[in-house]
Formats: structure tokens, C-alpha cells, sequence
């Protein structure tokens, strides 16, 4: 197994670290909570994290952060990669009206379709969150139903009942 087709280094190496800043009450982050109708509720609060807790933390994780240029974006590839995919699958389609028309589009895209549907090749066309597995069934027998995201632009499917 190579390095590309571990799925997320997060989960294994620097949860427990953060998971103790976050007891010891010295980091506070936002939150976003979705309840059972689907609607999201921000929890807003402070950041209050030092430079030199955020090196402890990635050090003891082996992750060594690394300073970009200022106004250089081709030294931050991901970040890159990201916005290229959501020009291309998005913007180039819908013409957002406003900040906020934006800000629900960019939430629909990625609650409802990047991270539940999409495939992404760096984890070995798998979804960052997996999709519900079903038992096998012959083609014939098998009833899909479709999903409209963003008014159509984007359409999912999972076993009819």
C-alpha cells in the first residue's frame, strides 16, 4: 500500500492532539452543526491559538508546515486544485447574484455533492465520506432514484425502497 492510498492523515496522527488543546481550553474554533431538518447552525468562537501551539501540534503529528509566498497560489497546490474544481463544476455554470447566493451555492456543492458524491482521485476514487453500501442486485431489479443538487446541475442516486 502507498503513501497516495491512505485516506486522511488527520484522523490518525493529529486528532489526539488537538482533541487535548480543545480539554485543556486553550484553542476554540467555529462549528458548523447540521440538526435533523438538514439546516445548519453556526457556533461561532474565538480562535485563540498561539503559532507556537500550532507547530507543537503539527511537529508531534510529523507534518512540518511550509511557508508560501506571498501572492504566489501555483505554491499551494491543493488549495489550488480545490478552487480549479469549483470553477469548473460550479461557477463556470451558475452565476452566483451576491456574496450570500454564493455562500449557499458553495454549501449546497459540497453538503450535498463534493464530499458525499464526488469522486477524488488522490484517495483512490473513493468519497470522503462514504456513501451507504447496498446488497448486490441484478441489474433488472435494481430501481434508482435520482437526487436534483444545486436545481439539477448535479444529479445522485441511491437504491429506490
Amino acid at each position: 500500500m502507498n503513501d497516495r492510498s491512505r485516506p486522511f492523515k488527520f484522523k490518525d496522527d493529529i486528532h489526539q492532539p488537538l482533541e487535548e488543546l480543545l480539554k485543556s481550553k486553550k484553542v476554540f474554533t467555529s462549528l458548523i452543526i447540521y440538526n435533523n431538518l438538514g439546516e445548519d447552525v453556526e457556533v461561532k468562537i474565538s480562535c485563540n491559538i498561539t503559532k507556537i501551539e500550532a507547530d507543537t501540534i503539527l511537529q508531534s503529528s510529523d507534518i512540518t508546515p511550509k511557508k508560501t509566498a506571498y501572492r504566489s497560489p501555483w505554491q499551494n497546490a491543493y488549495a489550488e486544485r480545490v478552487i480549479g474544481t469549483i470553477k469548473r463544476e460550479l461557477v463556470d455554470h451558475v452565476i452566483p447574484l451576491n456574496e450570500r447566493h454564493l455562500r449557499g451555492l458553495l454549501t449546497e456543492y459540497i453538503k450535498s455533492y463534493y464530499n458525499t458524491h464526488r469522486t477524488h482521485q488522490g484517495i483512490n476514487g473513493k468519497t470522503p465520506i462514504p456513501s451507504p453500501s447496498y446488497l448486490p442486485t441484478s441489474a433488472k431489479d435494481t430501481v434508482l432514484e435520482a437526487t436534483p443538487v444545486l436545481n439539477g446541475l448535479f444529479h445522485t442516486y441511491k437504491k429506490a425502497a
